[in-house]
Formats: structure tokens, sequence, C-alpha cells
């Protein structure tokens, strides 16, 4: 019987590519058992020992081909029980093609075949500051009858997995390795990712130019590192100092300055930042208006768009799904699954933003940007509140997950907001370059966030320059408030006064909302006197302005204002005397006495010479 000779194309990586030769997937049966052994450096040896059995007496195998997107193999061998097999690396771009010959040919019906193929890598388990991160990847499309059995052992000096998705089949612990199992149904959609460490910590030096080219004087924005649910943030420098430090509805921390005409100022911002796998709130709140605000049209989130419509009728063309989760899966998962990551652009350093309509009709052509644009462009069409984050993400290979926002080697990914479990960050965009690994339902804590653009799809704008880099655990908040209470020592009775209390935030830490008071014994204002404070980022205030009711013009008496905020209390002495007692009432009364005295002459004045034109105008009688 005629027989072919057939190449095995199968494709382990962490991407799923389209082989050029797919013919033996009904011809044979493949078992896979691959061990991932993690030494404490982080070099991963694996080891992947493949059954192949013959289910024709038609074909038989003679070669093998591999492909992962690990870049960085060594110590590339194969083996059988004969010996030594002749193995070839390709590489291209983010993937390494591996190219096993067998010594002999896989023949006969029920034939059996027992190979071994070893390599190892730095590209599955990083270091990165404190935290040890592990990523193993999916396993390729295979037939029913294949067998995929994965086994990742981790030294247990890294620490309990403070992460691991999908959780293993088996933990056990051997000769000081964390020994964890996974199955084929478990790895069929996306790899493994593991981390080992609670919190991470960076240390960021960002610098802004601002340039008022007009003839008057301008106020500029621009964003610090701000609070987020998974990230606590320090400024400890600010250089030259703001005018002021506000919070936008979006959550940034906007310093404002002012600009004079025709003058350029360079600002450098210093800080820390802890970034952690857990919300500081599990299930914080919309308001309608922000609900609204977020899933609304902007430039580049075309959500009212026929064509982005027209696509998520065809993503939800099962129904659409009942929960938030599921339908921000099932869009993450056809953005990822359309979009290709286009190096191309990088390398002519083509970063024009495409927005996501564009990206839908040009599926090849996308930086990190489109990613994000397209998702959220879609999410918002199925009404769920969505922003972009703009920031700085850490990676030790930039062809698995690369970095392109703009030239400055920043990243951009998206955030959705579930009410069950508050926003949720992902990213698509390292989802599709590493293929496959889940960065839906895990995130890394490799993600700082440097801005949020959510009511705007183009503000705030990322600094021109970023210093980031790993820090130690030293992340020391400090709080500390300045109280300042303005009002005259002295006032008088009959007039209305102003007052002014001011809250600053001194400290390198973000002051929560409070209560402060103002109050005095026998003074009374013409509103409310207690107020809840917004949160005050470092370097910021708040400002309030109140007026003191008149008091009888004649009354004498002295009094204590007090302002209280937290555990500060700021007093001043106001002294309340009668209208006549100023220093300008005699003056003011001889005014009033010399105007009335004016006015008494002008009237009579005015008096004589109309009652003297009367006289002229009577005729004489005639005799």
């Amino acid at each position: 019987m005629l027989k072919k000779a057939l190449i095995i194309a199968c494709f382990l990586g962490f991407l799923l590519f389209t082989p050029q030769l797919v013919l033996a997937q009904d011809q044979f049966q493949t078992s896979y058992a691959v061990t991932y052994d993690i030494s404490e450096s982080g070099e991963t040896l694996v080891s992947e020992n493949i059954s192949l059995k013959n289910l024709t007496d038609r074909f038989y195998a003679s070669n093998f081909n591999l492909t992962t997107s690990s870049t960085k193999l060594v110590d590339v061998v194969a083996s059988d029980n004969q010996g030594p097999l002749e193995v070839n690396l390709a590489k291209q771009a983010n993937k390494t093609e591996i190219k096993v010959k067998f010594a002999g040919q896989v023949v006969g019906l029920g034939k059996d075949y027992q190979w071994n193929l070893k390599y190892k890598s730095l590209d599955f388990a990083q270091k990165q500051g404190q935290v040890w991160q592990i990523f193993i990847p999916k396993i390729s499309s295979t037939t029913p009858s294949d067998d995929y059995k994965v086994t990742l052992q981790v030294p247990v000096s890294f620490g309990d997995p403070s992460s691991i998705n999908p959780k293993p089949k088996s933990e056990s612990e051997i000769a000081g390795k964390l020994v964890l199992t996974f199955d084929k149904k478990q790895l069929i959609d996306n790899g493994i990712l593991a981390n080992f460490g609670n919190f991470q910590y960076y240390k960021f030096n960002l610098k802004f130019n601002l340039t008022n080219n007009n003839f008057l004087p301008s106020l500029e924005k621009i964003p610090l590192p701000p609070q987020t649910e998974y990230q606590d943030i320090i400024i400890s420098k600010i250089d030259p100092k703001p005018e002021n430090v506000t919070i936008d509805q979006d959550g940034n921390f906007l310093a404002w300055y002012k600009i004079e005409p025709r003058k350029s100022i360079q600002v450098s911002i210093e800080g820390l930042s802890k970034l952690s796998f857990t919300p500081k709130d599990p299930k914080p709140i919309l308001s309608k208006e922000q609900s609204k605000d977020l899933i609304s049209a902007k430039t580049f989130w075309e959500k009212d768009n026929p064509a982005i419509s027209q696509k998520l009728a065809e993503i939800f063309k099962n129904g659409e799904p009942s929960s938030v989760l599921e339908k921000a899966r099932l869009i993450n998962q056809f953005v990822v699954n359309n979009l290709k990551y286009s190096d191309l652009k990088i390398l002519h350093n083509d970063f024009q933003r495409l927005g996501g309509l564009t990206a839908l009709n040009n599926p090849d052509n996308a930086l990190c940007l489109e990613f994000s644009d397209l998702f959220i462009s879609l999410a918002r069409a199925a009404n769920i509140p969505t922003q972009e984050l703009i920031g700085y993400a850490y990676t030790e290979n930039s062809d698995l997950r690369p970095l392109s926002f703009q030239k400055n080697l920043l990243h951009v990914w998206p955030e959705y907001f579930d009410p069950d479990k508050g926003w949720v960050m992902i990213d698509p965009t390292w989802q599709q370059t590493s293929g496959g690994v889940d960065y839906f339902d895990n995130m890394d804590l490799n993600h700082l966030v440097l801005a949020i653009r959510g009511s705007s799809s183009t503000f705030p704008s990322p600094p021109n320059e970023a210093q980031i880099e790993f820090n130690s655990n030293d992340f020391n908040p400090s709080s500390d408030i300045k109280l300042e209470l303005v009002a005259p020592a002295e006032i008088f009775a009959g007039f209305s006064n102003k007052i002014k209390v001011r809250v600053q935030n001194q400290g390198n830490f973000l002051a929560s909302a409070n209560t402060l008071k103002v109050s005095a014994s026998e003074l009374n204002f013409n509103k409310e006197t207690n107020f809840t404070t917004p949160n005050i980022p470092p370097f910021g205030f708040v400002e309030y302005e109140l007026n003191l009711k008149p008091t009888l013009p004649w009354q004498s008496f002295e009094d204590v204002l007090e302002a209280k905020f937290e555990d500060k209390i700021v007093n001043q002495k106001i002294v309340v005397k009668p209208f006549f007692a100023a220093k300008i009432f005699p003056f003011a009364s001889a005014a009033v006495v010399g105007a009335m005295i004016c006015f008494y002459i002008l009237v009579l004045f005015l008096h004589r010479k109309h009652s003297s034109k009367l006289i002229y105008k009577v005729p004489h009688k005639k005799a």
C-alpha cells in the first residue's frame, strides 16, 4: 500500500499560528507530558515527552515542527530511545520554530513512537521587582483524541502564590519545589499566569514640557500618577510647585500651572507607587452621571457607528450575555483574535492613532491604542462603562509584550466597570502578542497607571519623559495637613465681613475626604459652616469663603473663630466694635454732615432761583 510522508505540524507555543501543512490531524494521535522546571534564577527547563501514534497504514511521519513564542531558547535537544535527533531552529519576529527530524519513520497502523524535546528559556519566569511572574503557554488546537498534561515546578523560595490562573488540578511540595499540575481542558483557551508576591513597588521621575505661544497668560494642566483601586501613590517632589493640584471626574491628579506669554517651563515630578492585587474597595459604585458619561461616544470611540453596532451583534450572535463579565469577555476575545499587532508601524515610527472604527476595518495595522480603542468602542456600544489607562508596563521581552504608545515607550490598556467586581483592568494587546497568556481574568503588577481617559478620549496627555524603575518596599505615606483661617482681627458691628478657610495637603499622600467645621460663640454665618471636603492630592488645597452676619451697630464684644479638620484646630480672636468706634467714623460723620449741609444749600439755592423766575414772569397791571 502506498504510504505518504507527512510533517507533523504541532504548534504548542504562546501564540497559535495557522500551520502551512495541516494534513496529519486525523492520521495521528499525540500525547504530551510537558514539565516546566523553574530554577532559583528563573531559568526554565522545558521537557516535553511526546508520544505519537499512527492511526492509519497509509501515512508515516518523518518530521515534527513545534512553534513557541519564546525567543530566548538555549540548549535545544531532542532524542528518542535510539539516541539524539536532528534539531533546527528558525526565528521569526516574536516566535521560534523548532524542527525535529525523526531518525526513523512512524509506519504502520497503531505504531507508537515516543521521543523527548528539551530546551531552556528565560521567557517563562521573571523576577520583576518584588514579584516573581510565571507565564506558561496555552496549547494549540488539537484533535479530541490528543492528550496534554502540564506540570509546573516552582522553587518554594519564591513564596506563596498570590494568584494562579487557571486553578491547578493538584498541588504538592516535593524536594523544595511547589508542584502544580494542569490538564488539556484548562490550557486550550489560555495559558497559565502565576504571580508570587503581593505587592510591587516603583519609583518614577516624570517630565512635562509646557509652552505658551500666545500673547496672554494661559493655565495648563498636567496629570500626576493617580490613586486607583489597585495602586497607591506618593508624590515626593514637584518642581516648580503648581498653583494647585486637583482631582478630576476620572480620578486624575491634575497639577495647574500659569504660563506667562511666550514662555516655557519644564515640570519634574518624583514619587513612589505601590501596586496590589487586592482592590481597596471591592464594590465601588458609579453614579448615573458617571455611567452615562463612560458609555458615551467620543473621538476615536465611535460606539454609535453602524459598523460597530453590527460587529457587536455578530459577537453576541448566540444571545447577549446577562452579565457584564461575559459581555466584556466576548468583546475582548474578538479584539484579541481579530487585531494583529503591527511591528511595521513601530519600525516606521508610525504612531498615528486610528480609533476603534478604523482599527475594526484595518485589523492588521494595530498598536496598543487600537486594541484599547476598539475594545472601548464595542464595550460602550454594549453599555459597559469603560475608560483608557495610559501608563508604564514593565516587560522583559518587548517582542512578546510590546510598548507602543507614542515614542516614549509607554503603554495603553482598557479598563471596564463591572457592578459585581468594580473596575477591572485588562490588556488585549499583550494577550494577543504573547499568544494567549490570560490578561482578562488576571492582571499582573507590571501596569502602573499614569493617566486616565474616560470623560475625554484625548486628555490628559502623558509625560514627555518617563523614568520608572523597580523600588524596594520603603513606601511610607505621610499626612501633613495645614489648616489656615484668614479673618480680620477687628470688625465693626453692622457690617458684613468675609473669612476664608483653607485646607492644604503638605504631605506626600492623598488626604481622604473629611469634615471641616467652622464655628464661633456669638458670631453667626450666612450659610452652613460644616463642609465635607473632597479627597485632596499632595500639593493640593481646597478653600472655602464664609460671610459673617452683621451684628447690631452698637454692639461691642470679643469672640473666637474656630476651624477644625481631623485633629487640626485653628483659632482666631475677633474683636467686634460698634460702628462709631471706627477710626474713620469722625471723618465719615463729618462727611455726612457736610454732605447734608451742601445738599440743604443746594436745595435752598434752587428754590430761591425758581422763586425769582416766577416773580419775573408775573405781568404788571396797567393803571
